[in-house]
């Protein structure tokens, strides 16, 4: 049984960003081009645009890239699949690289976790950061007095704003010796008021969509949880979600490679065939 799931959001400064003079998107969407845009008029003195914690960047890559159509593998059964990285697949890094070599990002920020880069954005040297809608929770409660934050609308690809749903769940094992007691706590846990006051908790989105709407009126009015919300509308189950090999993949031949192309070491020809090559060999 699904119960929270997260996405990825953007949190914003808005003290910089009204500094800056940037009309704050609204609505359930925004461009990556509004968010280039941003990272770049907010980037001046001793601020910049965005610090990302890009240290194990895999993950919210694929996330982003299924909004521009990514498949990154060609087929949807492990022993037959592929890893095929092609213009879609790239969108997300190299939107990224971009922005770092513009001048736009934090530079040590991408080398670190999103919690990490917490502090950059807490003292005022970085108008956004993107992280796992679970910071919302963090931030919350750990946000100095004073500090104004947002979330910004879901980032939007060319094919929409799809992410990747990856649940936790609750499951009842078939040794159990009780197994309608079981059940009963499951169904218990998985009533919307409870599911919502659990994920709110946490900071993440309720699986089901009662349990949303039921989050929604928990948390009308505090800052940011709409935004959040509305980012959980579009999850979706990428077919690399059930690859029992994609974990290894992503730890040692992603995230080194991807590291070594946001550092200028590798271009993205360069990229793809590491990202291919490294799945054939994981995947033998």
């Amino acid at each position: 049984m699904p119960t929270e799931q997260q996405s990825y959001v953007v949190f914003a400064n808005k003290d910089l960003l009204e500094k800056a003079g940037v009309t704050i998107p609204s609505g359930d969407t925004m461009s990556w081009d509004q968010f280039e845009d941003i990272a770049k008029t907010t980037t001046t003195g001793g601020v910049k645009g965005l610090a990302w914690g890009l240290g194990s960047p895999t993950s919210v890559f694929a996330s982003f890239g299924l909004g521009f159509g990514a498949k990154f593998f060609t087929s949807a059964e492990e022993s037959q699949a592929k890893a095929s990285i092609g213009e879609a697949e790239l969108q997300v890094p190299t939107r990224v690289k971009s922005m770092i070599d513009a001048g736009y990002v934090d530079k040590t920020s991408v080398t670190q976790s999103t919690s990490e880069t917490l502090p950059t954005f807490y003292g005022g040297k970085a108008a956004m950061t993107v992280a796992g809608s679970y910071q919302i929770a963090n931030i919350e409660s750990q946000a100095p007095k004073g500090f104004h934050w947002i979330v910004l609308p879901a980032l939007e690809g060319s094919e929409g704003s799809q992410q990747m749903s990856a649940p936790i769940t609750l499951s009842i094992s078939k040794s159990s010796k009780n197994v309608p007691a079981a059940a009963a706590f499951v169904e218990f846990y998985q009533s919307a008021e409870n599911l919502a006051k659990i994920n709110i908790a946490d900071g993440e989105i309720p699986a089901t969509t009662s349990a949303q709407a039921a989050a929604a009126k928990l948390t009308e009015g505090k800052t940011g949880w709409a935004q959040v919300l509305a980012s959980g509308k579009n999850l979706v189950n990428p077919q690399w979600n059930t690859f029992t090999k994609y974990e290894s993949w992503k730890s040692t031949v992603a995230n080194p490679a991807y590291q070594k192309f946001l550092a200028g070491q590798i271009d993205t020809d360069q990229l793809a065939k590491e990202l291919e090559d490294g799945w054939a060999s994981t995947n033998q």
